[in-house]
């Protein structure tokens, strides 16, 4: 969620000589917007961890790289050891090669190409290889992407956080996150080797979806709140601290009774939305 002290202004009109260009003489709006990035998860019954974003540091940056190439060297080695085992009769790796190669056979046999040419039998570096390596496209200059959210929310709040709900409940989690680009690349190359997940599970939400996440209703009574602060300094970092905790106040200060009502009115929407063929343009 983007939390914004002071909504956008248009630019000041002034005196201006007669058939000149307007826009060449109005002031600019004095630079009083400021923003903030924040994140948040709720459950029914308990109110979750929240993340304030900052700038990425240098120090960070270093830091996610030595991770991607510490990963990136894992699923190589093991890539390596997997091609090894494949030359070797008997192995498993070896039995998929073989299995693979055989029904290219048979569809040779029952459905041959119009060229007459066989299909190109399996190689041990086509079946085993890094399917996807951990990069940064580079494009977040700084702010969130995939690696930054996997290893700032995701490994050290989020899966915690609804491991321990299930096994202090017994309840199954389910975990829903929206479409965007850094939650679902973070949540396919984390949650895949995560031996740890049992009772949670990640949902995979449909593209071109409604948006039904539940805490979007709770964003916009927290905006409201930190849209009250009139932030009277330009100074960029003594506004953006007044927001922040401006914005902690609103988390905590959010009744339980609204998430808790929030959350159990999800499966509802769910079903109305399905009876209105996908749709959420619907009211209640």
């Amino acid at each position: 969620m983007a939390i914004e002290s002071e909504r956008h202004r248009k630019r000041s009109k002034v005196s201006r000589p007669k058939g000149s260009n307007p826009f060449d003489r109005s002031r600019p709006a004095a630079k009083t917007f400021h923003a903030v990035m924040f994140w948040g998860a709720i459950c029914e019954g308990r109110r979750g961890p929240f993340h304030i974003w900052e700038r990425e540091t240098i120090e960070e940056a270093t830091h996610l790289k030595a991770v991607m190439d510490k990963e990136n060297e894992r699923k190589q080695n093991i890539v390596d050891m997997e091609r090894e085992l494949a030359q070797i009769p008997g192995t498993y790796e070896r039995g998929v090669l073989q299995e693979r190669n055989a029904n290219i056979q048979r569809l040779d046999r029952e459905n041959p190409l119009p060229s007459g040419y066989p299909r190109k039998q399996r190689r041990i570096d086509w079946e085993f290889k890094v399917h996807e390596k951990e990069t940064r496209d580079g494009k977040s200059k700084g702010g969130v992407d995939w690696i930054r959210y996997r290893e700032t929310i995701l490994y050290p709040k989020l899966y915690p956080w609804a491991k321990q709900i299930h096994d202090e409940t017994g309840r199954f989690v389910h975990i829903v996150e929206d479409n965007a680009g850094a939650h679902e690349k973070a949540k396919r190359l984390s949650w895949e080797g995560r031996a740890d997940r049992s009772g949670i599970d990640v949902v995979d939400w449909p593209p071109l979806s409604p948006d039904l996440n539940k805490i979007e209703r709770i964003w916009g009574p927290m905006k409201d709140y930190v849209e009250e602060l009139r932030v009277t300094t330009h100074q960029n970092t003594l506004a953006r601290e007044a927001i922040k905790t401006r914005a902690t106040h609103a988390w905590y200060l959010m009744p339980q009774d609204k998430i808790d009502s929030e959350c159990r009115d999800f499966s509802r929407k769910l079903h109305q939305c399905l009876a209105n063929q996908g749709n959420n343009n619907f009211y209640g």
